[in-house]
């Protein structure tokens, strides 16, 4: 009897070892469980909210030492196994929904920053080009309201247009540019040009125009020569600004004729609308084929050359020069012209009528 209540004791103690084993044996495994779940669960969180992987690890590691030392029973375990996994998956959902949140605020500002941005950036750009105008083929623009700065003492004007500089020059009670007027300006058949095509030619001589652009035709910068060019009759009416900054026109015959006058030039009875014993006053000192100039009022006209329409050729350059005036005259335009002594011997300022269509100079004259 007592054998058969040992051995059933003995049983009894081994069968609960046994189920003891059994039970510590599944902790591990539910361990690895929820590690796992808390793990990509922090790692969902964390990475939304911007922490480093460094952070991640920590975090998931304090995470399981925690559940690990509170577990004392495969109940208990599981328990808190189930709380942690919600607790995680809430703070997870509350990070990633927070993360959402601000990163759908940021998207939302910036969309609306971006938009404000980009619609004031094409209200700007529609209103400045509405005043601006093409003036090239070259799909070029320039601001039609830009002024221009005049200093007296130091003889120089400003075209804010381009931002070119002009000397000046006082002659009589007149204020003219001492130098060739160097605005591009092409607007359909309204040109100017560089003498041979060449850039280097427009930036030692100026432009060379055509009537029509130098009245301004197109009324890019004024209205008073609208129309007038391509032999169209026109009326132009008071001064005209034409191609000239603003403040500025281009002469007309009458104001040629005063220049001629204070400067006392002789009218040449022999030649039509000829000023003898007075171009070379208004020459250059150098730049002259023949009869160079003594540049007596500073007025420094060069020996540029013009544009023939109807060769569709540039001549002359270093024997003649040509300015234009706002007058015309049915069939063509008043300019006045300086020729070299060896295409005269006359040192003559001619007043003469010419094809529109003719590149020539212009010298603006200050208002």
């Amino acid at each position: 009897m007592t054998k058969i209540f040992t051995f059933i004791t003995v049983s009894i103690f081994f069968a609960l070892f046994i189920a003891c084993e059994d039970t510590s044996s599944t902790q591990p495994e539910i361990s690895s469980e929820v590690d796992s779940v808390l793990s990509s669960s922090s790692a969902i969180a964390f990475s939304s909210s911007g922490m480093t992987s460094e952070s991640l690890q920590d975090s998931a590691a304090s995470s399981s030492s925690q559940v690990m030392i509170a577990s004392t029973s495969s109940s208990s375990w599981q328990a808190l196994s189930s709380t942690a996994r919600k607790d995680s998956l809430s703070s997870s959902s509350s990070v990633i929904a927070s993360s959402s949140s601000v990163i759908a605020n940021e998207e939302t500002q910036s969309s609306s920053s971006e938009f404000a941005s980009s619609s004031s950036t094409t209200r700007n750009d529609s209103s400045s080009s509405s005043s601006r105008q093409a003036l090239s083929s070259s799909s070029e623009y320039i601001d039609i309201t830009a002024g221009s700065i005049y200093d007296a003492s130091a003889d120089s004007l400003i075209d804010l247009r381009d931002g070119s500089v002009y000397k000046t020059v006082t002659i009589g009670d007149q204020i003219w540019m001492a130098e060739n007027l160097n605005f591009k300006y092409n607007y359909n058949t309204a040109i100017s040009m560089c003498y041979d095509n060449y850039a280097k030619n427009c930036v030692s001589y100026g432009r060379l125009y055509t009537w029509s652009a130098a009245m301004d035709s197109a009324g890019v910068f004024s209205q008073n020569a609208l129309g007038c060019g391509r032999n169209a009759e026109c009326s132009a009416s008071g001064k005209v600004r034409g191609v000239c900054p603003e403040g500025w026109h281009l002469p007309d015959s009458t104001e040629i004729l005063a220049l001629l006058k204070y400067m006392e030039c002789e009218k040449d009875e022999t030649l039509a609308n000829a000023y003898d014993h007075c171009a070379s006053r208004l020459k250059s000192t150098s730049g002259w084929n023949g009869g160079e100039g003594t540049d007596d009022y500073g007025f420094t006209a060069l020996a540029t050359g013009i544009y023939i329409s109807s060769l569709y050729e540039f001549d002359f350059q270093g024997y003649q020069t040509a300015f234009w005036s706002s007058s015309r005259l049915s069939g063509g335009a008043y300019k006045f012209s300086l020729l070299s002594e060896n295409a005269t011997e006359k040192d003559c300022v001619y007043i003469v009528i010419s094809n529109m269509y003719q590149g020539n100079s212009v010298r603006c004259l200050k208002d």
